[in-house]
């Protein structure tokens, strides 16, 4: 290496070789690493601990990976949950008497109805009810859904609270949030977001793998074990309160267990 490289010009090399040919998010961050290796083991004359330190992808990409890694080790076992779990999350209700309020108002609007973050937060997603079914929320539009003018129905888990209360606390959860400046920002800010609700997840069930995107998984499915009156197969049923268009998918939902006493 020559040692009138600065370290601008070494940060910029190991971003350009990391990022080469089109690489994935998983390539990109197994390229830091082993640059960083290569770097460490063969010029340690030339960088310093605290400069190799620096020399890591974004922040979001590695919450991202992490985040994608968790949900697809989940998916291959059955997740068993009982009522003692159920009555912790309708807890968090009283997400003021948190010490991450936010974490826990999160959760619990998750497990309610079934959303993902990223729609719970997003300032272009707009709510509106209606007095005749106050368990009903109308989503001016969902993740999947590429209509933006599409009207999608959210139905809250029976016997919690009203749509009107919902949308009070999505609003509170928005502002915990803050504003982002840019779609970007707003990507990124969710991934923080949804790490940190990660570690919550995990602190408040040690040993329990509960997180995020299994809220709503859990939400689907505890609906469907107390709240299926029509007797619809569980895959049809999970379709429709999920608002899932393909016949499949949401079979990936079908793994809960529900352990009643």
């Amino acid at each position: 290496m020559n040692d009138d490289r600065s370290n601008e010009e070494i940060i910029d090399k190991v971003k350009e070789l990391a990022y080469s040919n089109e690489a994935k998010d998983t390539t990109i961050l197994a390229r830091y690493t082993q640059l960083k290796k290569f770097l460490r083991d063969n010029y340690p004359e030339y960088l310093s601990k605290d400069f190799l330190y620096t020399l890591n992808p974004p922040l979001e990409m590695t919450y991202r990976v992490n985040n994608h890694n968790k949900r697809v080790r989940a998916e291959r076992l059955n997740f068993v949950y009982d009522q003692k779990m159920i009555d912790k999350l309708l807890s968090y209700k009283n997400y003021t008497q948190f010490k991450y309020p936010e974490r826990a108002l999160a959760s619990y609007l998750q497990f309610i109805s079934g959303r993902r973050i990223s729609e719970l937060i997003s300032p272009d997603i707009k709510l509106s009810i209606t007095k005749k079914e106050p368990e009903i929320v109308k989503f001016s539009y969902l993740k999947k859904n590429k209509t933006k003018d599409k009207i999608e129905i959210v139905r809250l888990l029976p016997n919690t609270i009203t749509g009107k209360e919902f949308k009070v606390f999505m609003n509170v959860l928005k502002k915990f949030m803050g504003k982002s400046n840019s779609e970007e920002e707003l990507d990124n800010d969710i991934n923080i977001f949804t790490n940190n609700l990660n570690y919550f997840l995990k602190i408040e069930f040690p040993k329990k793998g509960v997180h995020s995107h299994l809220l709503r998984g859990l939400y689907a499915n505890y609906y469907y074990t107390l709240y299926n009156p029509t007797n619809i197969n569980i895959n049809g049923f999970i379709s429709k309160i999920l608002n899932h268009t393909g016949d499949s998918s949401s079979l990936n939902y079908s793994k809960y267990v529900f352990k009643q006493d």
